[in-house]
Parts: C-alpha cells; structure tokens; sequence
C-alpha cells in the first residue's frame, strides 16, 4: 500500500506559521488505487484521463491521510 510519507520541517519554521509543502509521486497502471481511461474513450479524445473513487482504504494510497 505505498510508503510511508516523512516530513521533516526546517529549522526556522515556526508554530503557526505557513509555508507551501509540495509532494511529488508517481504510480503505476497496476495501481489498485488509481483507474485509466485510454484518450480514445474521452469526450475530446486528446487526453487520458485518471481517476480514484477512494474507498476509505484505497484513498490512502492517493494522499497521506
């Protein structure tokens, strides 16, 4: 079901502060999270499309929750 997700802050951030957090992943056709529309099967034809239903255990493959 993936890895865990680890972040650590850097020094001067502090309570209460904001900051941005970007995460980056990549997944797999065999995902059992994700599902693939090829283009082919879209409205417009031009782009694939991916989608996730998110069961309660599956969305935590999606984004750590």
């Amino acid at each position: 079901m993936g890895q865990q997700l680890e972040i650590t802050l850097p020094e001067e951030a502090k309570k209460d502060s904001e900051f941005e957090l970007k995460v980056t992943y990549k997944s797999t056709a065999e995902s059992k999270v994700f599902n693939w529309v090829d283009k082919d099967k879209t409205n417009g034809k031009s782009k694939g499309l991916m989608f996730t239903q998110c069961q309660p255990i599956a969305c935590r493959g999606v984004a750590p929750m």
